[in-house]
């Protein structure tokens, strides 16, 4: 069976987090520089969907339970990191006992869940596993790989991708491919405005922590900004 929420996160005040997305931004100088303060035990590292294919992680959390089938038939490195010691997390239960991971449950509200026993769901694995990394009490967390946009040219109804990628390493499987559409959630430009709105309720000074966007040319402008050298 699965282990269950509150006291499955350990307390990681005394570090830094830092939560790889897969942004397409995310590249191997960010990552060595990561690697590097990990090694200097600086930080610990969380990874969100693929980036576990490019970085070891301390923490990993996917959301969609499609995603842990298709890569835990795929790839033998998700056992290998689970069974070495990577705390897993998904809001899926049927999911987390399949899989012998972490089972967190879910709530729709906004901001972060202060309360352990609990996410809040906002979308995507991106805003999800920053409510799972708020929980291992990080003072300090830093995101990179969070582009929030899509590349110019992007049509979800057509799906075209655009002029470049949606990812670090271009798309996933099309069984596991999502084209958003609406206005509401992405603009013309590419803007990923539904899922920013959901960062910009975050209260980091309510929730005494500091968030810092070290995306390069990020479209999530609500938290400080910084490269990733300063950072860490």
């Amino acid at each position: 069976m699965s282990n269950t929420t509150g006291d499955m996160f350990k307390n990681y005040s005394q570090y830094i987090g830092v939560i790889v997305g897969t942004g397409p931004s995310v590249n191997e100088t960010q990552l060595n520089h990561i690697r590097l303060a990990r090694q200097e035990d600086k930080c610990r590292i969380i990874t969100i969907n693929n980036s576990y294919q490019v970085i070891d992680p301390d923490i990993h959390f996917a959301c969609n339970f499609q995603w842990w089938d298709y890569y835990f038939k795929t790839d033998p490195r998700l056992k290998e990191l689970r069974d070495g010691g990577t705390d897993m997390w998904t809001w899926n239960k049927d999911t987390a006992n399949k899989y012998k991971i972490n089972h967190v449950p879910g709530r729709w509200k906004d901001s972060l869940s202060t309360d352990k026993k609990w996410i809040h769901f906002g979308h995507g694995s991106g805003f999800e596993g920053l409510g799972v990394c708020y929980h291992y009490d990080f003072h300090t967390i830093v995101l990179v790989g969070y582009d929030l946009k899509f590349p110019k040219g992007y049509n979800g109804k057509k799906k075209v991708v655009g002029e470049g990628k949606r990812h670090y390493f271009g798309e996933y499987p099309k069984t596991l491919q999502h084209w958003t559409q609406s206005p509401n959630s992405v603009d013309k430009n590419g803007k990923l405005i539904g899922l920013i709105q959901l960062y910009e309720k975050i209260d980091c000074k309510k929730l005494d922590v500091n968030i810092i966007n070290c995306t390069p040319g990020s479209a999530l402008t609500c938290f400080p900004n910084k490269r990733l050298e300063e950072a860490i």
